[in-house]
């Protein structure tokens, strides 16, 4: 398929969304608008499931200024365009995130201001500060350190996996950021670029730029330094590494190549932002380089996020509302954030009881090591080569370790094969934390798999002797099916995944264990129970995928729940009017052809069919699955009871 093929796809669906819209609702105001939300969210649906980035890249900046709208006008009117399309769960939380993104930058940025103001002072190009460490590369002015510190700032926030909505981490990085320019400025003797005020304060008080800067700008001194070594100095360091950034490590720092390093950034940034679709953060910029004098006026910080208000800077007739940007840019931003935290979940989803120790703590930059500190707690004991672990295997009519073993390292080996496939074909810097660290991964993975095994079986054999039943002769039936030691597999991996913050989402995992997503579905709520110890975050996780499985995956047309609903609903042809209604070149046809086509399938005309052939399969066959995967039993039998293969 070329390179245009997947667009113009893309754009067709996107009128078909828009014109089915338009004719059953009244779109107010202009249509660009609305047009634009369409593209946003027909682009976002058209990637193949599992896919990590949309189907073809593009510039939502550039898509809302072709339309002549705002940023703000652009959110409000996506989120009722979601409303109108019915979007499912995992596009809605997508907005949500794109719209928490900003929010988080948005906040940051007013308090960047002040922050630059009190460590830095205004240079112009005409008095640009040098020294011998930078005239092979020009001059040094405020602008050039403000540019660069905003954008090292949001590439290195865009790293952040699954947090870039946390907002006091990223205000902790930007304070690290400040820093690092800081002790570079002074490094490269470029001391009239730097507030003396605030160096003498620092020489006074004989402390660092970072514990003065979080006095006065309420940071926590403790998870600010914390941040700062355990994952900036280590971030920075893997991209002098992989020769991404340079100079990190010399006197002078980052900018002893400002040019380089600031081209490497912005690359880094574009890639993330393209891929995750999100609004360019480097429109904040656009204003303050071309004239500081806006920075370091503290009479206009309220009016600095403007440009996401404005849709057109010329049109006289566009009111600014100062007051409403201010509580845009805090309050609302903060209440947007609050809410996407306490999100409930779907009322098709179960509820798990979570106990105390469960709970994950919110404090800044604790989040990855609580994760980690809880897979390290799961993975203390060795359960491969425990003893009661055997004589629970040694009690099945046909032992199955050896069965589990080979399986498990048939696993493993694809889990290599696929880590490096996708190295080959999208670059050794593809989720480079996990790749390189991939034989810990599977050594953590195995563990878990084997202590999930463990509690699962433990798990049922209570339930069945509370309840009077000696439940040791399904066992050696069921842990000789593949499919369940496959689904135990994915969801030890799917956490270590979760845990070590790599790029990959499910259905990945599934992927790599060729396990439909629907039969995975089957033991989320058994491990869930089985595992008192899973983290909060983790349980949280697998809601998510469970949500995910039921609203999307499990009606896959590779799916074997799909293939049930086909072969259920043949009888009048149902669904294979359903599929065709869908299909470009029925669409085209003349009735007559149509009929045709229909009869030679041995479908009757719709008017000789009876009232179910309108029957809508997706809606009634989702919800009667939701409810009869909702009575499953919570236990291993489930594997030998039901099958949806």
């Amino acid at each position: 398929m070329s390179a245009g093929q997947p667009k113009s796809r893309n754009v067709k669906l996107e009128d078909q969304q828009y014109d089915t819209i338009g004719q059953q609702i009244i779109l107010e105001g202009a249509q660009k608008p609305w047009m634009a939300c369409a593209f946003y969210t027909t682009v976002w649906q058209a990637a193949p499931l599992g896919a990590q980035e949309p189907a073809f890249k593009y510039s939502v900046s550039k898509l809302l200024n072709i339309c002549n709208l705002s940023v703000l006008e652009f959110f409000e009117k996506l989120n009722k365009w979601a409303e109108m399309i019915l979007a499912k769960g995992r596009l809605l939380e997508h907005i949500n995130r794109v719209q928490a993104n900003l929010a988080v930058s948005t906040v940051v940025y007013k308090k960047f201001l002040p922050i630059f103001r009190r460590v830095f002072v205004n240079h112009s190009d005409k008095t640009s500060a040098k020294s011998r460490a930078n005239q092979i590369q020009g001059a040094i002015n405020t602008a050039h350190v403000f540019e660069f510190s905003w954008l090292m700032f949001i590439a290195l926030k865009k790293q952040f996996a699954g947090s870039v909505d946390d907002l006091m981490n990223s205000f902790h990085l930007l304070l690290c950021v400040v820093e690092l320019v800081f002790v570079a400025l002074k490094d490269l003797k470029l001391n009239s670029l730097i507030n003396a005020d605030f160096a003498n304060t620092l020489t006074t008080k004989d402390e660092t730029a970072l514990e003065s800067l979080c006095e006065m700008f309420e940071g926590v001194v403790l998870d600010a330094k914390h941040f700062q070594v355990h994952w900036l100095a280590p971030k920075l360091r893997k991209l002098t590494e992989d020769s991404v950034i340079v100079g990190s490590t010399k006197m002078g720092g980052l900018l002893t190549d400002i040019n380089t390093n600031k081209k490497a950034f912005d690359s880094l940034y574009e890639e993330k932002m393209l891929k995750k679709s999100e609004v360019d953060e480097r429109i904040f910029l656009s204003a303050a380089t071309t004239n500081m004098d806006t920075v370091f006026n503290e009479a206009l910080d309220a009016t600095t996020i403007t440009m996401l208000r404005r849709s057109n800077p010329n049109d006289a007739s566009w009111a600014i509302d100062a007051e409403l940007l201010l509580r845009m840019s805090t309050q609302n931003c903060l209440e947007k954030l609050n809410s996407q935290r306490n999100v409930q979940s779907q009322p098709s989803s179960k509820s798990y009881v979570i106990t105390p120790e469960q709970f994950c703590p919110t404090t800044p930059i604790t989040v990855s090591a609580h994760r980690s500190q809880k897979m390290a707690e799961l993975l203390v004991e060795d359960f491969k080569n425990n003893e009661n672990f055997d004589r629970l295997l040694a009690q099945c009519r046909d032992n199955p370790k050896t069965f589990i073993a080979e399986r498990v390292a048939l696993l493993e080996e694809r889990l290599f094969l696929r880590v490096e496939q996708e190295k080959t074909a999208k670059g050794g810097g593809y989720d480079s934390n996990f790749s390189t660290t991939i034989k810990q991964r599977k050594e953590n993975v195995e563990a878990l798999f084997y202590r999930l095994l463990y509690q699962v079986i433990s798990y049922d054999r209570e339930r069945g002797a509370n309840g009077g039943v000696e439940s040791t002769e399904d066992l050696s039936t069921i842990l000789y099916k593949v499919d369940f030691i496959g689904s135990l597999w994915i969801c030890a991996l799917e956490l270590v995944v979760f845990t070590y913050a790599s790029e990959r989402e499910f259905p990945w995992s599934a992927e790599v264990a060729q396990v439909a997503p629907v039969n995975f579905y089957k033991i989320i709520e058994l491990i869930v129970r089985a595992e008192p110890d899973l983290s909060r975050e983790m349980v949280k996780h697998l809601n998510k995928v469970e949500e995910r499985v039921l609203e999307e995956l499990a009606w896959s047309m590779d799916s074997p729940l799909r293939a049930l609903s086909l072969s259920s609903y043949d009888s009048y042809g149902a669904v294979k009017r359903h599929r065709l209604d869908y299909d470009d070149e029925y669409d085209t046809m003349e009735e007559d052809q149509r009929e045709e086509l229909l009869d030679n399938a041995g479908i009757p005309p719709r008017s000789k069919r009876p009232a179910t052939d309108d029957y809508n399969v997706d809606t009634q066959q989702q919800q009667e699955f939701t409810q009869g995967v909702q009575a499953l039993p919570s236990s291993i039998t489930v594997f030998s009871e039901r099958s949806t293969t």
